[in-house]
């Protein structure tokens, strides 16, 4: 063989390995996302089961149609939704916020307290710019967590969605042929 065949022949099997493995990866990483796309559509079903549980649960008490049982377990559910952030929510963003304010005292009145010790005053110190340090990338790193927050979000109305459709349309439909 001479050189231009050999290198060729490189070239081919060369091309042929990066060929498997981007097909290798391009398959993993839509495993990954069927996963979660799964993963949404199970606790959807979930969800509508849950709920149709709960509508004919309330059903067989109440004497109610089913379709109104339906709406009053889905109102009860949303209402939780909204009302327990609504209750909770401003009082855990004061506890957060009077927390980060009590921080930077409470590392002020150690740094008092432990002025005598060079070791600890060292180490406070590396605390302290390590602490100033997570800041800033946790500034930087703010528009990943707000695009989680958007994909977790969506989701979530997803999968709400979905409990909603197999909670009142419980049936699976065949088609025969």
């Amino acid at each position: 063989m001479n050189l231009h065949s050999e290198l060729m022949l490189f070239t081919r099997k060369t091309l042929i390995a990066v060929g498997i493995a981007a097909a290798a990866w391009l398959i993993l990483a839509g495993a990954i996302k069927t996963f979660d796309v799964l993963l949404v559509v199970f606790a959807g079903i979930l969800l509508g089961l849950f709920m149709r549980g709960a509508g004919t649960t309330l059903s067989r008490y109440t004497h109610l149609p089913m379709i109104i049982s339906m709406i009053v377990v889905w109102l009860i559910m949303i209402a939780a939704i909204i009302l327990i952030p609504w209750l909770f929510g401003p009082t855990l963003a004061s506890d957060f916020n009077s927390l980060f304010a009590q921080i930077p005292k409470s590392i002020e009145r150690l740094c008092q307290w432990t002025g005598d010790w060079g070791w600890a005053q060292q180490t406070l110190n590396q605390v302290t710019q390590s602490g100033a340090r997570l800041t800033s990338t946790v500034v930087r790193n703010a528009m990943g967590v707000f695009s989680t927050l958007l994909g977790g979000l969506s989701s979530f109305l997803l999968m709400l969605a979905l409990g909603l459709y197999f909670s009142v349309s419980p049936r699976v439909s065949t088609s025969q042929a």
